[in-house]
């Protein structure tokens, strides 16, 4: 729009740029650079950009603790701005978005709403996943297996695991 009105001089010699000029001309706005039709060229490259998106969709998505955090899919960031973010700079992948952004929380990949196509099929990760239900469950022995439910499995984030051995219990 400022090319085709003449503005294109305007930006590139006083402004360096369209957002340096709208936060000069209106200083009381808070821009959000993310929301603009097209992105700033470069602009997801900055992590401190990453984190302040995050921080926004976190406060638009209503999220008050880092465990929200699991309920976050790629359709948050498609409708909220953050295609560019989500797709070009983590493959499409929301929850390595949110691991790498929050890096210093520990992040159990099943506990996500969605996780990774082939995730189960991983045998580390079916390990990792029963060892932390092992303590979430309080069992100590190797007797206490025999305890094991389907509904255990739905009500601790399994669910994928016991589909993957067509939800039996008894051969994960």
């Amino acid at each position: 729009d400022f090319v085709d009105n003449y503005g294109a001089t305007l930006l590139s010699r006083k402004y360096n740029g369209l957002l340096q000029c709208l936060k000069s001309i209106f200083p009381n706005y808070e821009w959000l650079p993310w929301k603009f039709t097209n992105s700033l060229k470069g602009f997801w490259d900055n992590i401190e950009n990453q984190k302040a998106y995050m921080k926004w969709l976190g406060n638009k998505l209503g999220y008050t603790c880092m465990e929200d955090w699991y309920k976050i899919s790629t359709k948050d960031f498609q409708y909220n701005y953050g295609n560019g973010l989500c797709f070009s700079k983590y493959n499409g992948s929301a929850i390595q978005t949110v691991k790498v952004l929050f890096p210093n929380y520990e992040w159990l990949s099943w506990k996500f709403s969605h996780v990774p196509q082939g995730y189960w099929a991983d045998i580390k990760n079916q390990k990792e996943y029963m060892e932390w239900l092992e303590k979430k469950l309080g069992y100590t022995s190797t007797e206490d297996w025999y305890k094991i439910s389907k509904q255990d499995f739905v009500d601790n984030y399994g669910a994928g695991l016991l589909n993957k051995y067509n939800s039996s219990s008894k051969r994960c």
